[in-house]
């Protein structure tokens, strides 16, 4: 059984049809990129499966269980996690705290608790901070874990939000554009980081990316979206081999991939 089966996904806002009709199959342990021109739908797709807009028509199954129209805090629950285009951090909170918040999604203890500050809130409070530290660690930021996170360069932000996405546990990661705004050493540096990650982890991952080669790189099933329709899936060089994409898509970006 796949671990996140769409089938025939539909969205629509009033007259326009953002998606029609999308399929998508993600397995356990998968690293999958989902592309296409802007407008063509994905992050739209990648709403509607995390419960932001509202899908018209089709199904959405995760682990066995249809998670359509459930709320984005449930569905985060059942073990989704995704970050967005626009980075979304809290950026007069310390790197840790960040973290602390994604692992905290759950109340560990009382109100009461949390007054009294109870031997129980300190340890679990300690706990915390000690997994914090380890994701942290595991994204390769560790040293900035007392830092305001505003302040932070871009780069390290992006893998801020990808520790605290990783911090509450899932057993999928959307990634929305995680090379948004980097230059070739970045990217290069976040295509190193994203591999280890998912060979650590064992992670589900979907990535959306409009760097071609973070895409082809990492990823071993592409689909690609234009005009909210599906319009290829296959292996990466399937992709960059498809009349189709190259046409709507890739275009003379293609030479780069036969280099």
């Amino acid at each position: 059984m796949a671990l996140l089966q769409v089938e025939n996904l539909s969205v629509q806002f009033g007259g326009l049809k953002a998606l029609n009709d999308v399929s998508l199959q993600v397995d356990t342990g998968d690293f999958v990129g989902l592309i296409g021109p802007n407008g063509a739908g994905k992050t739209t797709l990648f709403n509607a499966i995390t419960g932001v807009v509202h899908a018209s028509a089709g199904t959405i199954v995760f682990d066995g269980k249809s998670i359509k129209g459930m709320r984005p805090d449930k569905i985060a629950l059942c073990g989704i996690s995704r970050t967005f285009q626009n980075i979304r951090l809290f950026p007069k909170m310390k790197v840790y705290e960040n973290v602390e918040i994604g692992i905290n999604r759950i109340a560990q203890y009382n109100m009461l608790e949390a007054v009294l500050n109870t031997p129980r809130k300190r340890r679990l409070d300690r706990e915390t901070h000690e997994h914090a530290l380890r994701y942290l660690e595991q994204v390769g930021i560790l040293q900035y874990k007392d830092s305001y996170a505003g302040e932070l360069p871009y780069g390290i932000q992006r893998r801020l939000e990808i520790a605290r996405a990783i911090a509450t546990q899932p057993k999928i990661l959307f990634l929305d554009e995680p090379a948004a705004g980097m230059n070739n050493d970045e990217t290069r540096d976040l295509i190193n980081f994203l591999r280890a990650l998912h060979k650590q982890t064992g992670l589900a991952i979907i990535l959306i990316e409009h760097h071609l080669e973070v895409v082809m790189e990492l990823c071993r099933d592409i689909t690609v979206l234009n005009l909210g329709a599906m319009l290829a899936h296959g292996t990466p060089e399937e992709i960059q081999n498809d009349s189709a994409v190259i046409k709507a898509y890739i275009g003379e970006r293609r030479n780069k991939f036969h280099a």
